[in-house]
């Protein structure tokens, strides 16, 4: 599926506003894609869909990153840097 693709199915399906950021994981089976209405989404590469929704920034969510253990980190225009531990709980902001 080419990126366009993704990026329309995934603003109908989720997202009320501007998609800023989409980044994979290592392996390609996780996909998180960010907003301007401050959201972050998970979803599952194969089918596409949601698996957790993430709504703890203040701002839009301007850059999200996964390490290669599958932490998440984001960081919105006010320059929060959240850390997602790999179950997407609140591991740290700084």
């Amino acid at each position: 599926m080419s990126n366009s693709v993704v990026i329309k199915n995934i603003k109908q399906l989720a997202h009320n506003d501007l998609v800023i950021c989409l980044t994979y994981n290592k392996n390609g089976s996780l996909l998180a894609s960010s907003d301007k209405d401050k959201m972050i989404f998970i979803w599952e590469t194969e089918s596409y869909k949601i698996l957790k929704k993430l709504d703890n920034h203040t701002l839009p969510v301007m850059l999200i990153v996964f390490s290669p253990f599958d932490l998440l980190a984001s960081t919105s225009t006010h320059g929060k840097i959240i850390i997602y531990n790999s179950d997407y709980t609140l591991r740290q902001e700084i």
